[in-house]
């Protein structure tokens, strides 16, 4: 062979070399992220849910989609708040004529941002007019026209000087009524930017025009999900005669709104935040994170040097203590009232801070209460007492009852908090006639009127002393009620407030459901004390703490000790309490007992039969289940479990990865404003029948986080500032899903009350705030709903990622509340293999990533046993879900791609080697030896390229199928 040919031969030859190399690479990635791809591209061929045990109430989709409409409705209907209603401004008058002003006019905002953001298309056709035109009314077509053409980029900027032509004068207006449309919506990862909730200067120009133009009646609409500053009512330049909320609405839920409007429905809603008139008295802005730089360790530089990533370099402590929202300007206007612990100092003045109280919502009738009555049997408060109609036109109403439990000498020297009014139930009436009566009961457990008692005995106590229970219509009616039956003469009914003696201070150190221990797990979620030990947080004994910006935690240093916690991960960083080196394994491996998934349908946790099954499993199966859980659980073949399918909530059913999506529904603060746990529930069977006909078998929703500041990004998919609201709400939601074979991831555990930094934040608060009003929401949805499943959050407890804490997912979780079931991380794209072994040793039972997060190895007993145990949990929470039932495994579209991409690579590979070698050698080999002899040499070096190029294809197919932990 000459020269010539031999450099042809060595170029073309490493070409095809290099080809193979990258097919070989393709098919590895692509093994990587299948579940990404399978997610992105789906299945051909794949069997849907079929079940005989979750049965559809629904004939054809065409009737489900009809109910999921006329649902929304409903729920528009019902959350509507009706904040101010002057001289009956509302309802309108058929065929009033309605001039639209504002930015979202004719773009009404109707879901959040992020993982919440499910499409909304289904109803597009349904708009602000829309609605008020169906029910009667009427709009300024050409005002309303003009900010629909008007392109986006230009709506927001719109003056009064632009639209005023279109508004007419005050002459021909006194019969016309004219809407504000004022709006906001949060979005996952993001925070709305301090100042973004007051109202503009703009905006108040707007209103002064609108003023101006002389309308007889001037309405705000509140298209919100973060409530707005409340100052710019106190502006004289300003007429606003009624106030109505509405909420993000989902795709259909506006078309609720024209007949509250119309006075076809009357308004129901209350509000799930306390609305004051400038978010900086509330005393959660003093240490609401930001990512500033006076809430970033002073001395970062060190924790980077050791690894930390940035989120965790940043810290926010819940200095407020339990005195969130209603709690605090309640409590302290109660010890004002009494004169008391300094509350009426810094010029205190509620009615100068509180615009619109929590639970607070008008109607267009009169409700009176009467005959209330307490009586306690089992541990139980049974409460009844009469609502009257009282007014002309039907309507529904809240009860809410709340109780004050006394704050004591003890209390004080063991900084146990006690907020003056807390809620612990209520009911929704139904429609109730003008001139009706109806006898309201509610009935809660005694223990519910516990408070946690952190630096004394270590659990939940009840003081001896008189506990107060009112009935009210919100939290500030419900104080004075108790201020009046304490002599006080606030404007309450001494009648709507009973007692309830506890004769005897209790400990009450046993959990109620599981019947274990309840005792301090979260010592060191407090922040370390400052240089001069100041107690960094509020306390009810002196709130002018609250004023003297002594519970702003900034400009703190890490310690050593603080800074270990923050960078360490492994099965230690969990802090578990169990010795890993004196465990043996628990069972067998790969035992032949003949069970199968579907066996263990309906059989208790703790059922023999259990272990049985865990013996057949291999521990690689048990570590694939674990560690590569992206919106799904692994299948098992040992035990022909099949994968599942989790989707993302909770507006709907979402997939993330491929942006499908379901029905969208009012977002969960919409459906709070209900108080109607029958219509959560509702939601929840709807959510079911989707499922069942989508093949999804889990949902990673409801959302169970707090409104913690009118800032947070996602507060349109939390509930409210009320962690008691939010588990009664969310217990309903769940149960509602489970009835349909699904089940539920409730999210995000725990304290991620914030989306600036939440990979990673600390967050730290006491534990009495912890469990009181940040666990509530979950611990409620476990033992009332029968939450299956939990979501950790991304940030940190304390110092300790969320996920890798062995205290809240397993002390807490599992020992104390007696939970069974799957643990998911939120998305992780960070993780290591050393942070996935310090969420298996936690307690956390799936790694939510479509890549592999690989546990750094399985040889040790103590690692298989906990992953043992996970697998337990996982399969308990399917097991008990239609996915039993479901179908076969369609073929993957991107495996259909791989293979035909391989088949096209191997062939081109193939066809340049066969000429390359052709070129290269044949006619010197053809001139020697002859044709017979080239041929054989060239189906030689031919099948020997083709074997090469086969390893392409074998690649992906081993490293696609392969069980990790091997």
């Amino acid at each position: 062979m000459n020269f010539r040919n031999k450099k042809k031969f060595a170029m073309w030859t490493s070409i095809n070399a290099v080809l193979l190399v990258v097919v070989i690479a393709v098919n590895i990635v692509v093994s990587q992220w299948s579940l990404a791809l399978d997610l992105f591209l789906g299945q051909i061929g794949a069997g849907g849910t079929n079940s005989e045990t979750y049965i559809s109430d629904y004939q054809s989709d065409e009737d489900l989609n009809k109910a999921l409409l006329d649902f929304s409705k409903e729920v528009g209907q019902e959350s509507v708040v009706l904040m101010k209603n002057e001289n009956q401004t509302l309802p309108l008058a058929a065929g009033t004529e309605i001039s639209i002003f504002g930015a979202n006019t004719a773009s009404w905002s109707k879901v959040g941002g992020g993982s919440g953001n499910v499409d909304v298309s289904s109803g597009a056709h349904i708009t602000l007019r829309s609605t008020l035109e169906d029910a009667g009314l009427s709009v300024n077509s050409g005002l309303y026209d003009y900010y629909e053409k008007l392109p986006a980029e230009e709506v927001a900027a719109t003056t009064w000087s632009a639209v005023s032509s279109l508004a007419g004068n005050s002459s021909e207006n006194q019969g016309k009524a004219a809407f504000m449309v004022f709006s906001n919506q949060g979005t996952e990862g993001e925070d709305l930017e301090e100042g973004s909730l007051t109202v503009t200067d703009a905006q108040i120009a707007m209103l002064k025009g609108i003023k101006e133009a002389g309308y007889g009646k001037i309405v705000l609409v509140l298209n919100t999900a973060n409530a707005v500053e409340m100052e710019f009512l106190k502006n004289t330049d300003v007429r606003v005669d009624a106030i109505v909320w509405t909420g993000l609405t989902g795709a259909a839920g506006l078309d609720g709104l024209g007949p509250v409007l119309a006075g076809a429905v009357s308004p129901s809603g209350k509000l799930v935040d306390t609305y004051d008139y400038n978010h900086n008295t509330n005393p959660v802005s003093l240490n609401f994170n930001r990512g500033a730089e006076d809430t970033r360790y002073t001395n970062a530089e060190e924790l980077t040097a050791m690894g930390a990533n940035e989120a965790s370099l940043q810290y926010v402590n819940y200095g407020e203590s339990i005195y969130l929202g209603y709690k605090y300007y309640e409590t302290r206007y109660a010890d004002a009232v009494m004169g008391q612990y300094n509350a009426g100092n810094g010029g205190f003045d509620y009615d100068n801070l509180v615009a619109f109280p929590f639970g607070y919502g008008l109607s267009y009738t009169e409700f009176e209460y009467s005959n209330m009555n307490l009586s306690v049997e089992d541990n139980t408060v049974h409460v009844t007492l009469d609502v009257t109609n009282a007014g002309s036109v039907a309507g529904k109403d809240v009860v809410q009852i709340y109780y004050q439990a006394p704050y004591t000498d003890y209390d004080k020297e063991h900084l146990v908090e006690k907020s003056a009014v807390n809620l612990v139930d209520f009911a929704k009436t139904p429609v109730i006639g003008a001139g009706e009566t109806v006898k309201v009961e509610v009935d809660f457990p005694v223990t519910d009127m516990k408070s946690y008692d952190a630096h004394g005995e270590g659990t939940y106590i009840m003081d001896e002393g008189v506990y107060y229970i009112a009935a009210a219509h919100d939290a500030h009616d419900g104080i004075n009620h108790i201020l009046a039956a304490q002599g006080e003469n606030t404007g309450g009914v001494k009648e709507l407030a009973a007692t309830y003696q506890v004769d005897a201070f209790t400990v009450l150190n046993t959990d109620d459901a599981s019947g274990s221990k309840v005792m301090n797990l979260f010592a060191d979620t407090e922040v370390e004390e400052t240089a001069e030990g100041t107690y960094s947080y509020l306390s009810r004994q002196d709130w002018s703490r609250a004023d003297d910006m002594s519970i702003q935690y900034t400009n703190v240093d890490a310690s050593a000790e603080l800074m270990a916690v923050i960078t360490e991960s492994g099965w230690n960083a969990a802090r578990s309490p169990l010795n890993p080196d004196y465990l043996e394994y628990q069972g067998e491996v790969e035992a032949e007992n003949g069970l199968t998934f579907a066996d263990m349908r309906g059989l208790a946790y703790d059922d023999p039969q259990w272990e049985k099954l865990l013996d057949q499993i291999s521990i690689s199966e048990m570590h694939a289940m674990f560690a590569r859980a992206g919106y799904t659980t692994a299948g098992i073949e040992s035990i022909e479990k099949p994968r599942t399918t989790d989707y993302d909530g909770p507006a709907g059913i979402k997939n993330y990865v491929s942006g499908w999506s379901g029905f969208c529904y009012p977002v969960e603060i919409t459906l709070a404003s209900t108080w109607n746990t029958e219509l959560l529930e509702r939601m929840g069977n709807l959510i079911g029948e989707e499922g069942l006909r989508s093949g999804l078998h889990g949902w990673y929703a409801p959302s169970m986080n707090i409104h913690r500041s009118p800032y947070s990004g996602r507060n349109f998919e939390y509930y409210s500032e009320d962690g008691f609201l939010s588990g009664l709400l969310g217990a309903a939601e769940c149960r509602g899903v489970k009835e349909k074979g699904l089940y539920v991831y409730i999210k995000h555990f725990v304290v991620n009350d914030a989306e600036q930094n939440r990979a990673g934040v600390n967050t730290f608060l006491t534990e009495q705030t912890l469990r009181e009003t940040y666990t509530k929401p979950f611990e409620i949805s476990i033992k009332r709903g029968e939450a299956a499943g939990v979501m950790a959050s991304m940030n940190r407890i304390g110092a300790r990622m969320t996920a890798g804490s062995w205290a809240l997912m397993t002390g807490l979780l599992r020992n104390e509340w007696g939970f069974h079931g799957g643990v998911v991380t939120d998305f992780v794209m960070t993780y290591g293999a050393e942070n996935s072994m310090q969420a298996l040793a936690a307690g956390t039972n799936l790694i939510l990533n479509t890549a592999e997060v690989n546990l750094p190895t399985t040889n040790h007993n103590y690692i298989r046993n906990a992953l043992r145990n996970s697998t337990h949990e996982v399969l308990y929470m399917t097991a008990n879900s239609a996915a039993v039932d479901a179908g076969a495994e369609g073929f993957p579209v991107y495996m259909i791609l791989v293979i035909v991409f391989n088949i096209f690579m191997a062939l081109v590979i193939l066809t340049s080697q066969f000429l390359t070698v052709k070129e290269s050698f044949g006619k010197e080999i053809e001139d020697k030896t002859g044709k017979k002899y080239m041929k054989i040499k060239l189906g030689l070096i031919t099948v020997v390229v083709l074997l090469v190029a086969a390893v392409g294809i074998y690649a992906f197919v081993v490293w696609n199928s392969r069980q990790l932990g091997q």
